[in-house]
């Protein structure tokens, strides 16, 4: 409407990854992606931009894999 974006920086919590969970873990497991791609691409679909912060070369390509869906199940999984 106002054309403003909410943007989460370090949006895992930076040094203190809080990308932790069980129901997170069985949903990250389900689609053979990490607890933080899972959290982003749930944030991503809230319309959230996301910067995660790294350092690690392989956290960053990680964190650009994005490209899967959330089905409806999992989501209620991860809001409730």
């Amino acid at each position: 409407e106002k054309g403003i974006v909410v943007t989460a920086y370090g949006s895992l919590g930076g040094s203190r990854n809080k990308a932790q969970g069980e129901v997170i873990s069985q949903v990250a497991k389900n689609y053979g992606k990490t607890n933080a791609q899972v959290l982003l691409r749930w944030a991503l679909d809230q319309g959230v931009a996301v910067i995660p912060g790294t350092n690690s070369e392989d956290h960053i390509r990680e964190d650009l894999d994005l490209n899967f869906r959330l089905d409806a199940k999992h989501v209620e999984l991860i809001e409730s």
